[in-house]
């Protein structure tokens, strides 16, 4: 392949009929097959994307998004959350009490990844997102809440807290403040994800904020990461 596959994606490989051996025999058919690559593991980097990846168009806001090896292709900054917010680009967060348990895609955004083998961890995670003000202001400080969670499927609202943490982003100037790197450590040193169970990522914007927030991920631009220890 022209760039390394993603993790727990299932692929298609074709030979076309036209291809010959050594002797120059065509095959009488063309053949395909399938196969799925394996699960993350420790000291895997993680892309955050949208659905569908790569973007191609505004969506609303999607629960449970896919986290996995492969980098953002897309040029563009869709608007993610259509449903929320329609004044710019990006994934609307509506402030609220943080909660390892919020379910509503209205205040988080969440990304799963499911892991094949059980995996452990030893240090910390780091979390990279692009985040700005609802309308790209420079009055209100963004404060965020992230949290990793064991679950036992895609969807479930239920898991195990691994680690959890608290981060602010000062905004630089004054006018309009665009999207700005936010970097996350999470300490998950001496925990694990069990065989088939999924590894979540859930960031929420706190109370404290004052207003919403907007997360950006999923383009070239601005790639946004979970690095594994």
């Amino acid at each position: 392949p022209a760039a390394a596959l993603a993790a727990t994606t299932s692929y298609t490989a074709r030979i076309d009929g036209a291809v010959t051996d050594t002797a120059g025999n065509p095959m009488s058919t063309a053949k395909s097959w399938t196969f799925t690559t394996g699960a993350p593991s420790a000291g895997t980097t993680l892309y955050l994307h949208n659905e569908p990846t790569p973007p191609s168009a505004n969506t609303t806001a999607q629960r449970y998004m896919s986290m996995n090896a492969t980098a953002p292709t897309a040029t563009t900054l869709y608007q993610y959350s259509t449903d929320l917010y329609t004044g710019g680009p990006g994934r609307a967060v509506e402030k609220s009490t943080p909660s390892a348990t919020q379910a509503d895609a209205k205040y988080m955004g969440s990304w799963v990844a499911q892991f094949g083998t059980t995996t452990a961890f030893t240090g910390s995670a780091e979390v990279r997102i692009w985040v700005a003000m609802k309308d790209l202001k420079c009055d209100k400080t963004p404060s965020f809440t992230v949290y990793l969670r064991e679950k036992t499927s895609q969807t479930t609202d239920t898991g195990t807290v691994l680690a959890t943490a608290t981060a602010t982003s000062v905004p630089v100037g004054s006018g309009t403040c665009n999207f700005r790197l936010l970097t996350v450590t999470l300490p998950v040193n001496g925990t694990d994800v069990a065989a088939g169970n999924w590894l979540e990522l859930k960031i929420t914007v706190n109370e404290s904020t004052g207003d919403s927030a907007l997360l950006a991920y999923d383009t070239v631009t601005y790639a946004a990461t979970l690095k594994l220890p």
